[in-house]
C-alpha cells in the first residue's frame, strides 16, 4: 500500500522494456528464485541418468530451453 504522501507521477513511472524486464524479470522468463528438486539428470562421468537433489533457477531454465528449440 502507498503512503497518502506520495504522487501519482511517483507511484507510476514510464519505463523503458528494459528497464520493465530488470525491474520485473519474472513476468517476462518465471521465477529467478532459486528452487530445490530432485530430478533425473545425465551424468557424463559414468554415462548414466541419476536421480538428485539439485538447484536451479527456473527462469534460467526457460531461456535456455527456449534457445534449444528447433526453428522453422
Amino acid at each position: 500500500m502507498t503512503s497518502s504522501n506520495e504522487t501519482v507521477e511517483k507511484i507510476y513511472q514510464k519505463k523503458t522494456l528494459l528497464e520493465q524486464i530488470l525491474l520485473r524479470p519474472d513476468t517476462y522468463i518465471g521465477s529467478v528464485e532459486t528452487f530445490e528438486q530432485y530430478l533425473w539428470v545425465y551424468e557424463s562421468k559414468t554415462k548414466s541418468m541419476q536421480y538428485k537433489r539439485i538447484k536451479y533457477v527456473p527462469g534460467l531454465f526457460k531461456i535456455f530451453g527456449k534457445s534449444s528449440l528447433p526453428t522453422k
